[in-house]
């Protein structure tokens, strides 16, 4: 999903950071380095309950005393067409005469909704 890099321009123990999410629900924050972190999903997202994911990321780094920064940011869920459209009846019926001259104009209209948000 995405990367995070840490940079301490200490040396020694008060160089090295550890992070982790203090918010950011349904996300992960593993190392690949000792800077590098790899955020991803814990499971699937779902646009329909969450459209957005406010994410905190904290560290702090090995020095006496430790000091702390953190990271505030969002994540834009994208929609999946995962929802078919439902129609608000289960049929539709209607009756022309044959050889009528039928207006330029709808003769049945229907409707329905999608639980997707946008266009797919």
């Amino acid at each position: 999903m995405g990367l995070v890099t840490v940079e301490d321009s200490d040396s020694g123990s008060g160089g090295r950071t550890a992070c982790n999410l203090t918010d950011g629900p349904d996300l992960v924050l593993r190392p690949l380095t000792a800077t590098i972190y790899r955020l991803s999903t814990a499971g699937r997202l779902d646009r329909e309950r969450a459209a957005e994911l406010t994410v905190v990321v904290g560290c702090h780094d090995g020095g006496r005393p430790p000091l702390s920064a953190s990271a505030t940011f969002t994540v834009t869920v994208l929609d999946l067409n995962d929802h078919a459209p439902r129609f608000f009846q289960s049929s539709y019926s209607v009756n022309v005469r044959e050889n009528s001259s039928v207006p330029r104009m709808p003769i049945l209209r229907v409707a329905a909704v999608d639980a997707d948000q946008g266009t797919m």
